[in-house]
C-alpha cells in the first residue's frame, strides 16, 4: 500500500511540475505568441476583405488609372509650382 501512495505522490508531483513549466514557458513567450496570433488574424482578415472588395467591384476599376509607359494620359507639368518665399 505504501508503494502505491508513493507512486501517486510522484505522479502528482510530475503533473504539477509540468503545469508550472508550461505556465512559465507561456508567460515568458507571451509577446511572441500574441504577435504571431495578431499576424495570422490580420492575414485572414485582409484576405477576406480583398475577396469581398474584389467581388463587389468586379473589375469595374480595371484600366481606370493609367500606369506609366508611353500610353500614360496624365499631363506632365512644364514647370514646377512656385514656392512662396515669405511663409510667416
Amino acid at each position: 500500500m505504501r508503494k502505491l501512495i508513493d507512486a501517486l505522490a510522484v505522479a502528482s508531483f510530475l503533473v504539477s511540475a509540468t503545469v508550472v513549466a508550461a505556465g512559465v514557458t507561456i508567460y515568458v513567450k507571451k509577446d511572441a505568441i500574441i504577435d504571431h496570433v495578431k499576424t495570422q488574424a490580420l492575414e485572414q482578415v485582409q484576405g477576406l476583405i480583398g475577396d469581398a472588395v474584389g467581388g463587389a467591384v468586379g473589375g469595374a476599376l480595371e484600366g481606370a488609372l493609367p500606369i506609366g509607359g508611353e500610353e500614360s494620359s496624365l499631363p506632365i507639368p512644364a514647370a514646377p509650382l512656385p514656392v512662396p518665399s515669405n511663409l510667416f
